[in-house]
């Protein structure tokens, strides 16, 4: 961390470079310090005043207010996503709202969703929904039940951890297979 004296003289020349003022040279010296300290591509004094403010805050070693809501924020997103980036929790959205629509009988809903993600993983669970729309999709479309029963009788068992039988129930719900009740 910058000593807060050496800050400040940085940022007195700054603010006097902001004003239209020339600065004496050990002034000069204080901006060129302070703008090696900040890392900043371009003078200090062409950026706009917030932009300025992130700068100075780096300067002197510490994080602005702005910065800990985004990562209150961020954690509180996290949270509610089962711990997703927003890319994925979009992307399995998306599907469960495909899929909804054809399974108005069965509806997923992220909170049905989460328990799985968590137990298998992102990856798994996407394989399981992506498949699942696939065979669904096929059957609607083609009248093609193949698809989905071969995915069925050739689906992964899940190795689940003891705390989740409890939560997830039926396994099964994310498979859909087309098969005849006989």
């Amino acid at each position: 961390m910058a000593g807060r004296s050496r800050v400040n003289r940085g940022v007195t020349a700054l603010n006097k470079t902001v004003s239209g003022e020339t600065l004496s040279q050990p002034e000069r010296n204080a901006l060129a310090w302070l703008q090696e300290v900040t890392g900043a591509g371009r003078p200090l004094a062409e950026y706009a005043p917030r932009t300025r403010r992130r700068y100075l805050a780096r300067a002197r070693g510490s994080t602005s207010s702005g910065s800990a809501e985004y990562q209150k924020r961020k954690a509180t997103v996290a949270a509610k996503t089962g711990g997703l980036t927003p890319k994925q929790y979009t992307v399995i959205n998306k599907l469960i709202k495909r899929r909804n629509l054809y399974m108005k009988d069965s509806v997923v809903d992220w909170d049905i969703l989460s328990n799985y993600v968590e137990a298998f993983g992102y990856d798994h669970v996407l394989n399981i929904m992506t498949d699942e729309l696939d065979s669904i999709e096929e059957y609607v479309e083609q009248g093609n039940k193949y698809p989905g029963n071969s995915r069925w009788f050739n689906r992964e068992h899940e190795i689940y951890k003891p705390d989740f039988n409890d939560r997830l129930a039926n396994t099964d719900i994310l498979y859909y297979y087309h098969g005849t009740r006989g």
